[in-house]
């Protein structure tokens, strides 16, 4: 968990959505231990040489031109178009937000089975029903699913 004393950025048009995934980043401890533009935005806004995330703003918007404007975007769409563009400058950073799992594919009528890792970035889970909790959201993830053999 990251100690560190939260810092407000400026909001420069509708780019709330921005600063909030540039905050999120900002509490994970591998941004502050790894070299990186994140690392080097944090440096300038604690030293006040920058009021808002412009830097890493204009990363994003020199490879991506629909984040060319001052409109408010998805954040984590942004978010992960940040770590496409750091993955190239900035690789044990972008690492240190992956996971990885394995994926195992049973063929019942043939009796095949065909097992590989995926690497992840992010992971997108169904809301449990009231009364339900994170982990079972989680848990989701490894449900069994039957889908239609080509043997």
């Amino acid at each position: 968990m990251c100690d560190r004393e939260p810092i407000g950025f400026a909001n420069e048009g509708n780019t709330c959505f921005l600063n909030s995934a540039v905050q999120s980043l900002l509490s994970c401890d591998a941004c502050h231990d790894i070299a990186s533009p994140v690392r080097d935005t944090h440096a300038e806004i604690v030293a006040r040489r920058a009021r808002a995330p412009t830097a890493l703003r204009s990363i994003v918007a020199g490879s991506f031109p629909r984040f060319r404007n001052l409109r408010q975007h998805d954040a984590h769409e942004w978010l992960l178009t940040l770590m496409d563009c750091l993955e190239k400058t900035s690789p044990d950073l972008v690492k240190s937000f992956q996971g990885k799992w394995t994926v195992l594919v049973r063929f019942p009528e043939c009796g095949h089975t065909n097992e590989h890792s995926e690497t992840f970035q992010s992971l997108s889970l169904s809301l449990p029903q009231a009364g339900g909790d994170m982990n079972e959201a989680l848990m989701g993830l490894k449900r069994e699913e039957e889908v239609q053999s080509t043997c």
